[in-house]
């Protein structure tokens, strides 16, 4: 056998193994994502939402919590209308406070991340969220045209 038929195996084979490491890494780090996502939404958006919907349910509206692997939405209903539609949801890494206002009985999504040192979801607190959550709840909601953090 030449050398040259020796190599391009070699070469292809080294590449193949390479390959399968990367998958496999790959792969260990999505699971590790989506733990420490869980793991955010269980320690921080869930409670939050929670602890909101208690005080809001004092106060006569409706509250949906509906969560999903990637994100969890918070509706509030009064008289029989969505007053306030918000969402946690993971993106590129970066946990992002979405705000909807109704137009016509449709949601239109207008994104915020959370507006705090730092928004990987590990380091976003609990507080935080609520923080996230009041602050435009009690201004109304978002418009589409200004925005606010």
């Amino acid at each position: 056998m030449s050398p040259g038929f020796t190599d391009w195996r070699t070469v292809l084979s080294d590449y193949l193994v390479r390959e399968e490491r990367s998958e496999r890494e790959a792969n260990a780090e999505q699971v590790t994502a989506s733990i420490r996502w869980r793991e955010f939404m269980d320690r921080s958006v869930l409670p939050a939402f929670r602890a909101l919907r208690e005080e809001l349910q004092r106060h006569g509206r409706q509250v949906e919590i509906i969560s999903s692997e990637w994100r969890a939405d918070f509706i509030a209903h009064h008289h029989g209308r969505a007053e306030f539609h918000a969402a946690v949801k993971l993106d590129e890494g970066t946990a992002l406070l979405v705000l909807f206002e109704d137009h016509n009985g449709r949601p239109i999504p207008v994104e915020a991340s959370f507006a705090v040192g730092t928004s990987r979801p590990q380091d976003v607190t609990q507080e935080e969220v609520l923080l996230a959550l009041v602050g435009p709840y009690t201004h109304g909601g978002l418009r589409a045209s200004e925005p606010r953090v």
